[in-house]
C-alpha cells in the first residue's frame, strides 16, 4: 500500500537526485504525509 501511495514522491526523488537530498527530504516527507492523509480519508469515506 505504501509503495502505491508514495510512488509519485519516489519519482520526484529520482528527478531531484542531483539536488541536495538533505534539503529535499523535508519536502518529500510532507508530500508523503499529505498523500497518506488523503488515502486514509478515501478509506473512511
Amino acid at each position: 500500500m505504501n509503495n502505491i501511495i508514495c510512488s509519485d514522491s519516489i519519482k520526484e526523488v529520482v528527478l531531484f537526485h542531483d539536488d541536495s537530498v538533505m534539503n529535499y527530504a523535508p519536502k518529500l516527507s510532507a508530500i508523503a504525509t499529505e498523500e497518506l492523509n488523503r488515502a486514509e480519508e478515501g478509506m473512511l469515506g
